[in-house]
């Protein structure tokens, strides 16, 4: 299996996770509202952020897959890869300080009145970070997937459909986080992580269409093409497997046929053949014809 079907299968998986999680992702509300399946809500919590922390890796794999298939030497796909990386350490925090919001949740509920302000200004500063560290999510993937975006345009390695797709996602997800219009809850957020997954399982599948022979994208034009045509040769031509495999090697180059096609024409012209040896040195040429 290449690494590109390998990176298209961790771009899946990570995506599907997400969707996954956003589906069942309690909201705060859920834990307050829900006194007497406080208990689930709260194992439900744990269960998809810990989903999520475990996808993160797995989209990082698929987001080196993709930045690998694309390499140029602008390093957009560099750039890329990143930000990415970036907008996954803010989603690994805002899951892990979600950890705490079920303890948060039971203390505002239970507490005596003189603690009970103090327990619900926690809960709700904790909802603003992560909710900042979300924001911080969106906007470096979105980033993300306007340089790889940028990056298909340039190098017409993929389908430029994708490229327009992301080009229009990314911009304006970021216009519409920046604006500041509104604080995005659960469901902008799972809007957002659904537009996004989308572009990224099509990129998954994109990349495990690709062939085996595709897997070298750094190399030049020219020497994929000699490569090709080696290839060519020894399956049709059994015969001259060993004379390629020694032109891959080394052992026969240009220059060598070079050098002895010069040396050939020096000694037709220092020691021109006649018929009777003068100067006394083996003629280890062709005979002369008749």
């Amino acid at each position: 299996m290449t690494d590109d079907r390998k990176g298209g299968i961790a771009l899946i998986t990570g995506s599907v996770a997400l969707l996954v999680i956003m589906t069942l992702h309690p909201s705060g509300h859920d834990l307050l509202a829900a006194a007497d399946q406080f208990a689930f809500q709260a194992f439900l919590t744990a269960a998809v952020h810990t989903l999520g922390l475990a996808a993160m890796p797995v989209l990082f794999l698929g987001a080196l897959a993709l930045s690998r298939r694309l390499a140029a030497p602008d390093r957009l796909a560099v750039a890329a890869l990143v930000v990415y990386g970036f907008a996954l350490v803010a989603g690994m925090a805002a899951a892990a300080v979600s950890f705490l919001a079920p303890d948060l949740t039971r203390e505002a509920v239970t507490a005596a009145a003189p603690a009970a302000e103090q327990s619900r200004l926690r809960f709700q500063c904790t909802g603003h970070r992560i909710q900042a560290f979300a924001k911080l999510y969106t906007v470096a993937s979105s980033m993300a997937i306007l340089l790889w975006s940028t990056a298909i345009l340039k190098s017409k390695s993929l389908a430029p459909v994708l490229a327009i797709y992301g080009l229009l996602l990314g911009a304006v997800i970021i216009l519409a986080v920046l604006s500041g219009n509104r604080r995005p809850g659960v469901h902008g957020f799972g809007l957002v992580v659904l537009s996004q997954a989308v572009w990224f399982i099509l990129i998954g599948a994109v990349l495990l269409r690709q062939q085996d022979d595709a897997l070298e994208p750094a190399l030049p034009l020219g020497r994929r093409r000699t490569d090709l045509a080696v290839s060519f040769t020894e399956k049709t031509c059994p015969t001259s497997v060993t004379r390629n495999e020694e032109r891959r090697n080394g052992r026969i180059s240009c220059q060598a046929v070079l050098a002895q096609l010069t040396f050939g024409v020096a000694c037709d012209m220092l020691w021109p053949q006649t018929d009777n040896n003068q100067h006394g040195v083996l003629d280890v040429r062709r005979p002369s014809r008749p």
